[in-house]
């Protein structure tokens, strides 16, 4: 039997519980190492450069998202999600850092306009295809 997620299981049953304080703390510890990750690509791009730093986080970024595929347990799993979202928020800030030194204004701002406009209805799709997809079949959203 393979260790991936959803090979070879049982379809789970769909119940809805309230969050308990372990997971709000879970939750919160997450979203803080996005905090944390912006504040480090920002020091990193003043003291290191920009480059190195970028390729860096965007090989640890897929390495972490492409391990939450292994099933382990619960606090693994958490620790995985905060890397990745660490290494999200490293990467954006890095792509904020550089753009005005690449671009200038006039294509710059129309840029930025594009995707913010992009990313709104993309986390729009993305979300909703997410759990369209998982109630009609949960291995779906694992490929």
């Amino acid at each position: 039997s393979s260790n991936l997620c959803g090979v070879g299981e049982e379809i789970p049953k769909h119940t809805c519980t309230t969050l308990s304080q372990s997971d709000l703390l879970d939750l919160s510890l997450a979203s803080l190492s996005t905090i944390i990750g912006s504040i480090v690509a920002l020091i990193s791009a003043h003291f290191i450069g920009r480059l190195y730093p970028i390729r860096v986080t965007t090989f640890l970024q897929a390495l972490f998202s492409g391990l939450l595929f292994i099933c382990l347990n619960k606090t693994a799993t958490v620790w995985q999600a905060t890397f990745v979202r660490f290494f999200i928020a490293a990467n954006n800030a890095f792509i904020w850092i550089m753009m005005p030194e690449t671009y200038p204004t006039s294509i710059r701002s129309t840029a930025v306009g594009t995707l913010n406009a992009t990313a709104k209805i993309g986390g729009i799709l993305g979300t909703g295809s997410v759990f369209l997809f998982f109630y009609i079949d949960p291995k779906i959203n694992i490929g």
